[in-house]
C-alpha cells in the first residue's frame, strides 16, 4: 500500500494516525501537521476470572496479516503445563495456521473461532490470558497501535506481549512475552487481579469514545 499512501500525502493537509510510532514514521516523508489519536476500545470491561481453567487456556485475536508472529512465537513455545491457544481471526487465518506445520508437542492444543465483535468478550471469558506476540523487525507491525493490547485488558485478561512502542506506556499492567514471569502467570493467572482492575480503571479514562471523541474535536478544529 505504500504508493497508495504518497498519493494520499500529497493531497492533505494534515495527517491523524493512531501511535506515536507511526507519526514518527510518517514524519520521515511528511511535513505537516501529525497528530495522534488513539484507537478506541469497544468494549465494556469484564472481571478478571476468578478461578482457571483446567486445562490453562490462551487466547489470541487479531486479522491474519498477525499469523506469522503467532507461528513464530508457538515454535518456541515451552508451557510449565499442557494448555489450549484459543486462536480468533478471519477465516483466512484460521486456514493459514491450521495448514502450516506445527511443533509436534502435546502440551499446546490450538482451537480455533472466527473473529467477530460479539464473540471477543465470549471468548475472553473462556480463556484465563491474552498473548500478543509481534513481529518488531517489521516496521508496520512496530508501529501498531495500542489496541489489541487494550481491548485484552478491557476484558479482564492477564496479558503477555512483545514489548512495542505503543505498549511501553502500559508495561505495568502487562508481561513481558519472553520474560521468566509469563510461566508463572500461566500457573497462577489470578495473582494479575489487582493489576488488571487498575488498568482497567486507566482505559477507561482514557481511551473510550467519549475522550478519544473529545481529542477528535480538538484535532479538527
Amino acid at each position: 500500500m505504500s504508493d497508495f499512501y504518497r498519493i494520499a500525502l500529497e493531497r492533505v493537509d494534515q495527517v491523524v494516525c493512531s501511535s506515536h510510532q507511526l507519526q514518527k514514521s510518517i514524519s520521515t516523508v511528511y511535513s505537516k501537521k501529525i497528530c495522534v489519536v488513539e484507537d478506541a476500545v469497544e468494549y465494556l470491561p469484564l472481571p478478571p476470572k476468578s478461578a482457571p481453567n483446567k486445562p490453562r487456556r490462551l487466547l489470541w485475536f487479531g486479522h491474519h496479516s498477525n499469523i506469522a508472529a503467532l507461528q513464530r512465537f508457538l515454535h518456541t513455545f515451552h508451557p510449565p503445563m499442557p494448555l489450549e491457544v484459543l486462536v480468533l481471526s478471519t477465516e483466512q487465518g484460521c486456514q493459514m495456521l491450521q495448514s502450516s506445520p506445527q511443533p509436534q508437542r502435546p502440551s499446546v492444543r490450538l482451537l480455533f473461532k472466527l473473529w467477530s465483535i460479539e464473540e471477543m468478550p465470549k471468548a475472553a471469558a473462556q480463556c484465563d490470558a491474552c498473548i500478543i506476540p509481534v513481529d518488531d523487525s517489521s516496521p508496520a507491525k512496530k508501529g501498531a497501535s495500542s489496541n489489541r493490547l487494550l481491548t485484552a485488558l478491557t476484558l479482564g485478561l492477564p496479558t503477555f506481549v512483545d514489548l512495542i512502542p505503543s505498549y511501553l506506556p502500559f508495561r505495568d499492567f502487562v508481561t513481558d512475552l519472553q520474560s521468566p514471569q509469563r510461566d508463572q502467570l500461566i500457573m497462577d493467572p489470578q495473582s494479575d487481579q489487582s493489576q488488571i482492575e487498575l488498568a482497567q480503571r486507566y482505559i477507561a479514562m482514557n481511551y473510550s469514545f467519549q475522550s478519544l471523541g473529545q481529542k477528535w474535536q480538538n484535532t479538527l478544529a
